[in-house]
């Protein structure tokens, strides 16, 4: 809820270049950790005990000239890590002897990351899919531009509603039965122009289309949690809200 209100409080184009800059992070950082672990001839990753003392890239055989100096600077980690994992007293080491090497702290970083999306993903709401909706008939709608906006016909429209003409009217209730349609919780960000509304769904910004002039009435929602119901397509429509 948190970050939601922040991002709420910035403009569609700062997020924008945000989300450009935490995806490059992330990017450079997989590619360390997947470079360091491609140098790795033997060993599996264990986890023991807590990330940051045991997490172990795999077991190593002390070669002839090997010091704990040399394996530290080789692998990326200190001294202090490979005694502490492998419970030394000193510095002495001898040809033969089995280690176990610590992880990368790149690796690790990039372990919390995904753990840290994997502890987010579990938090976020689930999207119920909805098969029936209703719509309610804003200024300036006609059964073309209802139709248009959901992706489906003026005669199914019709058909599903019982009308012998094309005539709507505002306040009118239309049943919209199409594929896609998801009901979800969100927060209001705020109009994008007169036909667009932005929202954070799950932590994601997703602009929806509204009935034309609409858009500007979600001004005063910004900020505000609300009940959604909207279309899940390539333009997706908003079909309903409910403030919560």
């Amino acid at each position: 809820m948190v970050e939601e209100v922040i991002a709420v409080t910035k403009t569609r184009k700062e997020r924008i270049q945000e989300k450009k800059l935490r995806d490059a992070n992330v990017r450079k950082r997989k590619w360390l950790g997947y470079a360091f672990a491609g140098t790795l001839a033997t060993g599996s990753i264990l986890y023991v005990g807590t990330e940051e003392t045991s997490a172990c890239q795999g077991e190593y055989t002390v070669q002839a000239g090997d010091t704990l100096y040399s394996l530290a600077k080789k692998h990326g980690v200190t001294v202090q890590q490979i005694q502490q994992v492998n419970q030394l007293h000193t510095d002495l080491i001898k040809v033969g002897q089995k280690l176990e090497l610590p992880m990368h702290e790149e690796y690790l970083a990039e372990q919390k990351v995904v753990e840290q999306k994997e502890n987010v993903a579990e938090t976020l709401e689930v999207e119920e899919k909805v098969m029936n909706a209703v719509y309610t008939v804003a200024p300036g709608d006609t059964l073309w531009s209802i139709a248009k906006r959901f992706n489906t016909t003026i005669s199914k429209i019709k058909a599903d509603n019982q009308l012998r003409d094309d005539l709507v009217i505002i306040g009118q209730k239309l049943t919209i039965k199409q594929t896609g349609i998801l009901k979800s919780s969100a927060t209001v960000i705020g109009a994008v122009d007169s036909s667009f509304v932005e929202f954070m769904i799950n932590g994601e910004a997703m602009v929806l289309q509204v009935a034309y002039g609409t858009a500007s009435h979600f001004t005063a929602l910004s900020g505000k949690k609300v009940e959604i119901l909207y279309q899940n397509s390539n333009r997706p429509a908003l079909v309903s809200f409910l403030s919560v």
